[in-house]
């Protein structure tokens, strides 16, 4: 009967242990992604991407544009519709994009034409 409690008290106390491990290493995989997504951001900015929000324009000849967040101006990528951009093309989705203006008539009234040089998904 004795050796029976300690084998119990034994498996309690491991359980125990392992729960805590697991609660630690997410904690660690929380922080560590969190610092590795504040890192990138860093780098991306340092390289001249600016931050922004794609959007889809419906009834409009900008079908997508990308919102700047910094100043809040719309974007039209005119190169946006070849396929080095295809997973791109989400509304509402947050990335860090790098233009180059152009001085071409617009297509739409809603923003102003670039060219976008490149484009990456936002990690939060």
């Amino acid at each position: 009967m004795k050796n029976l409690i300690r084998l119990g008290v034994l498996i309690l106390c491991f359980q125990s242990c392992v729960l805590n491990q697991d609660t630690a290493e997410a904690e660690t995989e929380t922080t560590a992604t969190s610092a590795n997504s504040k890192y990138i951001k860093e780098i991306l900015l340092k390289e001249g991407y600016e931050p922004g929000t794609v959007k889809v324009l419906k009834d409009s000849k900008c079908t997508f544009v990308i919102v700047n967040e910094k100043t809040n101006v719309n974007l039209d990528p005119v190169n946006f519709n070849i396929s080095d951009f295809e997973e791109f093309r989400m509304n509402d989705l947050k990335v860090y994009f790098k233009y180059k203006p152009l001085r071409i008539m617009n297509r739409c009234t809603e923003a102003s034409p670039v060219e976008l040089i490149s484009i990456v998904k936002k990690v939060d």
